[in-house]
């Protein structure tokens, strides 16, 4: 399997590169306060990040209502029986852990690739989210809840009364269990590997077939938007040369393979995926690994070619130093779903994932902390490497 190389970011100085939504974003971002954003992307690591799927991101949103009551009333114990109550931020969403549940709110915000900015769409992407990942996690999503504005003026968790917003409801699991948590700390069994192989071609099996998408032109999107944040955001951390080449043959390969992609498409292989597929966004669930918190606010991430959405996985393992992991994954995959002919993909894609990460990496680095962009940088350009 030839290397492909990822292309270096347009036009600008060194810099480094992260990814935000697909390729698994580190953590310590501090950017972006939830005081000064809202609600909306998936994740679950007790840290402020951005999505890491994201291809092509703008980093100003628009913050259409402010939450910050909404948000203090979710945080008391009162409101969850007297249970300690865990936040977690993102970029797009704010985590309530309580008791055995976790509640999501959606953040009032929009950006160019989601948009939260009413309570009605913020309930319909409540509901997609539900409906999606239940694919997944049949056990794990309980559903929507509303939060309800009483006579009085208090607010109140499924409630009567005048609904305020809604909330995705589901049953808390321990965050050790996170797949990024125990190959971080060495302990991703290589064992769970088969399994894990096995839930993602039984999910990619059962996904709907989404033609509308993917192919040729739903993979220009990605090295279109990975040069434009290469060029605004990388310029600190990432050698421009490096970038410049890496979109280069990205668009190279892209050209190459179109042929193969638009067939694939034609034939069924474009689905709707989960579009997040990395680390921490698998869990150890009852014994067994689950994916969860798929994408489902935007069909041009999430409907996608399979064997990309395993690619950002696969990319995932290997970064973190676990290539026996990814072959695993990988050939255990192959032997489940007979797919071959998608393995002259892996080197576009595996670049693709990588870079976006690198990308998105790049844009946390300039909102740290020097200690924090440092390390950050580091990880940029490893990504950059892959």
């Amino acid at each position: 399997q030839r290397e492909l190389r990822l292309p270096p970011r347009p036009a600008r100085a060194p810099a480094t590169l992260t990814s935000v939504r697909n390729v698994p974003t580190p953590v310590g971002i501090t950017a972006h306060r939830p005081s000064a954003l809202g609600a909306g992307a998936c994740s679950w690591a007790p840290v402020e990040r951005y999505p890491d799927c994201c291809d092509d991101l703008r980093w100003t949103p628009l913050v259409t209502e402010d939450q910050s009551a909404l948000i203090g009333f979710l945080t008391l114990p009162s409101t969850h029986d007297g249970a300690k109550v865990e936040r977690l931020d993102t970029h797009s969403a704010v985590v309530f852990l309580a008791g055995d549940r976790a509640y999501k709110l959606k953040r009032a915000v929009r950006f160019d690739y989601l948009d939260f900015s009413t309570a009605g769409k913020r309930r319909d992407s409540c509901d997609a989210e539900v409906r999606l990942n239940r694919r997944m996690a049949p056990t794990l999503f309980r559903g929507v809840v509303a939060v309800t504005r009483q006579p009085d003026g208090a607010l109140r968790l499924g409630g009567p009364g005048p609904v305020v917003d809604w909330l995705v409801e589901m049953n808390r699991f321990p965050q050790e269990a996170l797949f990024d948590r125990l190959a971080a700390s060495g302990d991703l069994a290589l064992e769970l590997m088969p399994p894990l192989a096995d839930a993602i071609a039984t999910f990619h099996a059962g996904a709907g077939r989404r033609a509308d998408h993917g192919g040729k032109s739903g993979m220009h999107w990605v090295p279109d938007g990975n040069a434009g944040g290469f060029l605004e955001f990388g310029a600190a951390c990432l050698e421009r040369s490096a970038c410049d080449r890496v979109i280069a043959d990205t668009y190279r390969e892209l050209k190459r393979q179109g042929a193969l992609l638009e067939a694939r498409r034609q034939s069924g292989f474009v689905r709707q995926c989960h579009g997040d597929l990395h680390l921490r966004n698998i869990v150890l669930l009852d014994g067994r690994p689950t994916l969860f918190d798929g994408v489902e606010f935007n069909d041009e991430i999430a409907c996608t070619d399979v064997f990309y959405d395993l690619a950002f996985l696969l990319m995932d393992l290997w970064r973190r130093q676990l290539p026996r992991h990814a072959n695993v994954v990988m050939n255990r995959y192959l032997s489940e779903t007979g797919d071959a002919e998608g393995l002259s993909l892996l080197p576009l894609f595996l670049s693709c994932r990588a870079s976006v990460r690198a990308k998105t990496s790049a844009t946390a680095a300039r909102l740290q902390s020097d200690a924090g962009e440092r390390e950050t940088v580091r990880e940029v350009r490893r990504e950059l490497d892959v």
